[in-house]
């Protein structure tokens, strides 16, 4: 569904046992409007991330590196570079907090005014303890970084300050970097060595993570509505 960055096998298996369930009358209305409420937004914020990341590598790719260039070209570069990148950290982290209401809706719980991605996971361990779903929810190691560039991008500044131009050998200019600062509110200070030194490889990065943890999430809530076939599980 997602090529080249993750074939996303279990979000067709989920779709496959709610429809087999519902047209058996196995499905509640309230699971079903929200699977048709949540699911699809969440597949569009997908989709929408992944368009942003193609425009991005597309027009850094396509990016003049010899030469210099003037203030005006410069600031039109920044301007594209961080519409991309911001929409991209957007659409993702989106859903990430659609997902969340979705599990919510599946494990029949309440979906509160406000939900984020830590949403589910305190509200079903609350409910119920020993769900075997609560371990796939845990926060990856990579999570709390982009959170911060997320928020920070949406919320409060820009988050790529300039571009850099990476050399090859014999000195010719090879590609266009993105370096991403350490701290996200002090974008200033690009760090002389950033964790993350290209801004499309960390993109690139991060959607397959973001892709591979809603499909490991979905693989759980699958199992479980075939081991009770029934929506709430």
């Amino acid at each position: 569904m997602f090529p080249p960055y993750h074939n996303f096998d279990a979000c067709q298996r989920l779709e496959r046992i709610i429809i087999a369930l519902n047209s058996r009358g196995n499905v509640t209305d309230a699971v079903m409007d929200g699977y048709k409420k949540y699911h699809h937004a969440l597949l569009h914020k997908l989709r929408a991330a992944g368009e942003q990341l193609e425009c991005l590598r597309s027009y850094i790719g396509a990016l003049p590196i010899s030469g210099d260039l003037g203030m005006p070209e410069v600031k039109d570069i920044m301007f594209k570079v961080n519409l991309y990148f911001d929409s991209f950290l957007f659409f993702a982290g989106s859903a990430l907090d659609i997902l969340a209401r979705e599990l919510l809706t599946y494990y029949g719980l309440p979906v509160p005014h406000r939900v984020y991605y830590s949403t589910a996971r305190q509200d079903i361990e609350a409910a119920r303890p020993r769900e075997s779903i609560l371990g796939a929810l845990a926060d990856p190691r990579w999570l709390p970084e982009f959170r911060n560039y997320r928020n920070a991008a949406t919320h409060e500044i820009i988050i790529v300050p300039e571009c850099r131009i990476c050399y090859g050998e014999g000195g010719t200019a090879a590609r266009v970097l993105l370096p991403l600062p350490n701290d996200p509110r002090n974008p200033v200070n690009a760090s002389a060595h950033p964790r993350n030194p290209d801004g499309v490889r960390y993109a690139t990065k991060n959607f397959k993570r973001v892709l591979s943890q809603i499909n490991r999430i979905y693989t759980q809530v699958d199992r479980r509505a075939r081991s009770t076939q029934r929506l709430p599980v």
